[in-house]
């Protein structure tokens, strides 16, 4: 994969290889994560490696006191929020600047409804996406709550409206 590179010049075997591992076991899950604020693109590639890059920084740094794969979701969470942060300062991000293909028969299929359902989950308030990526990724909502820095309450709360809010942009099509 794309941290194949990195892990391919680096010095520090042992780190490389905790690196590797890390990535191994929870890379598909964390480029979900990127898939989930930018469409296919230069964006989301872009996202993925500033990923992989902030894994790399902050994997020393873990302390064990969360799981591994909830510490390596709240590092991908920030970076994709500083991200969108440095693309656009005072803007919330919608994903209105990406073209998406609006071939009829493309839209009965499994793919294309993944993608409208991906695109109403970028539309979202950053804070109720953070929060329903994370669910479909199968974190029980205390580990949302962890990753967000936010009450497990909260967590409910920005589902239950990401929930509402998917279902009623899929009912208006």
């Amino acid at each position: 994969m794309f941290w194949a590179v990195i892990t391919s010049t680096i010095k520090d075997r042992r780190r490389a290889a905790e690196f590797e591992q890390a990535m191994s076991e929870h890379g598909a899950a964390l480029a979900r994560v990127a898939r989930a604020y930018a469409p296919d693109g230069a964006l989301r590639r872009d996202l993925e490696q500033e990923i992989a890059l902030g894994v790399w920084r902050a994997l020393p740094n873990w302390s064990g006191d969360a799981s591994l794969r909830t510490y390596l979701f709240r590092v991908a969470h920030n970076r994709c929020i500083d991200a969108i942060r440095r693309q656009r300062p005072h803007e919330p991000f919608t994903e209105d600047q990406h073209a998406h293909r609006a071939d009829t028969e493309a839209r009965v299929t499994a793919r294309d409804s993944l993608e409208q359902v991906a695109r109403h989950i970028r539309a979202l308030p950053l804070s109720q996406a953070q929060a329903f990526t994370l669910m479909l990724e199968g974190l029980p909502h205390a580990e949302i709550a962890e990753v967000m820095g936010t009450s497990t309450s909260n967590v409910g709360v920005l589902i239950h409206r990401a929930r509402a809010s998917i279902k009623d942009a899929m009912e208006e099509r």
